[in-house]
């Protein structure tokens, strides 16, 4: 069968629209590579979703994380914070307990509830506007209530 010859400007062409679609989702890239180290595994044994304009949801090597890639006027670097992890941190903080003692719970978007050491309470997180942080909704002291979370940080090896 005799080999068809393409136009000398197909090539570039399409060379140029594999390059436009990557730079389209830069920040599932910056998800995904700060995943892997968050995680300490391959950017390969993750699963990167889309859940709105600059979130996502992470999951591989038995973890699972929200992160939020800020896209805000006057935000100058491509970055990704995973809320979920800045949560337990702050429950940690605040629980005076060991990480691998808290868990967190994703009740809605931005919206976490951080158990540990007999204690609870609840954070929005966000980085919207380039400044991560997570304020307290609320505290309580007694033990967690079951409840199906959104999404679950989770710890593993």
């Amino acid at each position: 069968m005799p080999r068809m010859k393409l136009p000398s400007w197909v090539l570039p062409i399409f060379c140029g629209l594999v390059a436009l679609a990557a730079a389209c989702e830069p920040n599932l890239r910056t998800a995904r590579s700060q995943a892997s180290l968050d995680f300490g595994c391959e950017k390969s044994q993750l699963d990167v979703r889309r859940r709105s304009r600059d979130t996502y949801l992470v999951t591989g090597c038995n973890r699972t994380g929200v992160y939020q890639c800020p896209e805000a006027p006057g935000v100058t670097q491509r970055f990704c914070v995973n809320l979920a992890l800045m949560a337990r941190q702050r429950g940690e903080r605040e629980f005076q307990c060991a990480i691998d003692d808290v868990t967190v719970d994703e009740l809605s978007p931005f919206i976490f509830r951080v158990a540990g050491c007999g204690r609870q309470a609840v954070y929005h997180c966000e980085a919207s506007d380039g400044r991560p942080r997570c304020l307290l909704e609320r505290a309580d002291e007694s033990a967690p209530t079951p409840a199906e979370p959104v999404a679950r940080e989770t710890v593993g090896g």
